[in-house]
């Protein structure tokens, strides 16, 4: 009897795997090749992915193959572990900690993967990269691009992806390429003024020529306003679109195109 019964358990197991092997792979879920926290992103958890290291909104449209990350807080990273490109919309204020690890990480040999970062919504929105000694976005030597959306460095010269690093920056006192540990993707609002090849946003109205520069300049977006102080000859010229601009001029300045 008691050899009847583990017979007939053995048979009923042998009998669910070979079913779980027919199964179509959509029954288990789709698997859309991205991991949050170490939590795979599939058809199963795409309208909620959640896990010991998520807290806030974290979906995935596989509609438009992106992750939207609302008001997300992650305490590890995001990794592209297979395809080709990588969407991630960016709605309310989020924040990456990846320890020692890249806070997005789009690498699949032998294939580049295409990493694009989208303002979702309305409203303000921030994305904020925080690792201890590895860069923040890891991609190798690829670019990505941003939608109504601007990547911010603080104390980081000319930032750029194109070395193995990912995002680096050259430092001159070390004469070293340098991996950026702490970024900021962020919505801006645009003042549809251009200086030269500058367009005038909210990151760079308090000083629109940035360092190395002689003298300065700025934009005040509430009176229209802008301010030019003794910036020497400055060989570009000034576009418009506003209403009405006004011009404030201090100290010598050239300025011709």
């Amino acid at each position: 009897m008691k050899q009847n019964i583990i017979q007939s358990i053995i048979r009923r197991g042998l009998s669910f795997v070979l079913l779980s092997l027919l199964m179509p792979i959509g029954a288990w879920g789709q698997d859309y090749a991205i991991r949050v926290a170490g939590v795979d992103v599939t058809s199963q958890n795409a309208g909620g992915v959640t896990g010991e290291g998520i807290h806030g909104s974290v979906t995935y449209d596989a509609a438009q193959g992106a992750l939207i990350l609302d008001g997300a807080t992650i305490t590890g990273n995001i990794v592209a572990t297979g395809g080709t490109a990588l969407k991630i919309k960016v709605k309310g204020e989020n924040v990456i900690n990846a320890g020692t690890s890249s806070a997005i990480q789009a690498i699949t040999e032998p294939n580049f993967i295409d990493l694009e970062f989208i303002k979702e919504g309305t409203g303000d929105c921030s994305l904020q990269l925080n690792s201890t000694d590895v860069t923040v976005i890891s991609t190798y030597f690829n670019t990505p691009t941003y939608t109504n959306l601007a990547l911010v460095v603080d104390g980081v010269d000319y930032p750029s992806y194109e070395n193995e690093y990912g995002l680096s920056y050259y430092d001159s006192q070390s004469q070293s390429t340098l991996p950026v540990t702490s970024a900021t993707i962020t919505s801006y609002a645009s003042y549809d003024i251009t200086v030269g090849d500058i367009a005038v946003t909210s990151l760079n109205a308090d000083d629109i020529l940035g360092s190395g520069h002689e003298g300065s300049m700025s934009f005040d977006a509430v009176n229209n306003i802008l301010t030019v102080n003794n910036v020497g000859e400055l060989a570009v010229g000034i576009e418009s679109g506003l209403d009405a601009l006004t011009i404030k001029v201090s100290g010598v300045n050239t300025i011709y195109s």
